[in-house]
């Protein structure tokens, strides 16, 4: 909640659903989730989930792009002092 107190977004995006084999990481990953949907419904601020591709080719310009190149962008994009991290951070 700190982040959409300090940022105040009118909307939010995330990350569709992807398939994965491991268990453990599918049910971190949906609780994850779970706290994002909960945070954005709590300051009554719509989500919207995209494909990881469209979100790079937003972000970056090429749907392929690097978490390097994302990185990099958000930073920029956010005039962030340096590259968000840890590394999954700026996803």
């Amino acid at each position: 909640m700190d982040v959409i107190l300090k940022h105040q977004p009118d909307e939010m995006a995330i990350e569709e659903v992807f398939y994965s084999k491991n268990v453990k990481s599918a049910i971190r990953i949906g609780e994850g989730r779970g706290i994002v949907f909960l945070c954005a419904a709590s300051a009554h601020i719509p989500i919207t989930e995209y494909a990881a591709t469209v979100i790079k080719k937003a972000v970056v310009g090429n749907g392929s792009a690097q978490k390097e190149q994302v990185q990099e962008m958000v930073k920029i994009i956010l005039d962030l002092p340096e590259i968000p991290e840890p590394r999954d951070a700026s996803d």
